[in-house]
């Protein structure tokens, strides 16, 4: 039985290529640009990560895995095709008080399955390696899922900051 992991991307401008070999690193798997991989190697993978643009007619390169599918039922897929995650490297005044140095953002078809605090937990490291020792992010204080997650991430609340009857949660995350 195969224990292996791959991590399988198409990328058009470079952001889900910077994306899968983080995700690579992070979990020791073996990376492949989609137009690289033939069906008959996947079938050694016992986990498939597949990240692609994502647009209105679907995720780019979806396809491999469509037509490959009845090969590897058994395999545990993860589509990298609902989130959405910034790394600031500079603040400005407005990110300061509001944005942070991270954010991230899920579909919310696709929320409730811990890829919030898992993006979160893979961006620190990457935002220590940009400088970032003490990373800011913020939610608003209704949004107790976001809340938890930075919580469960290291995250102190710093301070909350109410701005047109909204209030803005900043926490800090020592790294």
């Amino acid at each position: 039985m195969p224990s292996k992991t791959v991590v399988i991307y198409k990328s058009k401008y470079g952001s889900a290529k910077r994306y899968a070999e983080w995700i690579a690193e992070e979990t020791k798997g073996d990376l492949f640009d989609g137009s690289e991989i033939k069906a008959e190697d996947m079938l050694k993978y016992d986990t498939i990560v597949y990240g692609g643009s994502l647009y209105a007619v679907g995720i780019l390169g979806i396809s491999l895995i469509k037509k490959n599918f009845d090969k590897r039922k058994e395999s545990n897929y993860i589509f990298c095709r609902c989130i959405a995650l910034q790394i600031r490297h500079e603040l400005n005044e407005y990110l300061l008080s509001y944005g942070g140095h991270i954010s991230y953002g899920i579909r919310p078809s696709e929320r409730r399955h811990g890829f919030a605090s898992l993006m979160l937990s893979l961006s620190l490291p990457k935002a220590k390696e940009l400088g970032i020792n003490r990373a800011l992010v913020t939610c608003d204080k209704e949004n107790t899922a976001s809340a938890k997650t930075i919580k469960s991430n290291g995250g102190v609340l710093g301070n909350e900051i109410k701005q047109q009857g909204e209030i803005t949660q900043r926490y800090l995350i020592e790294i």
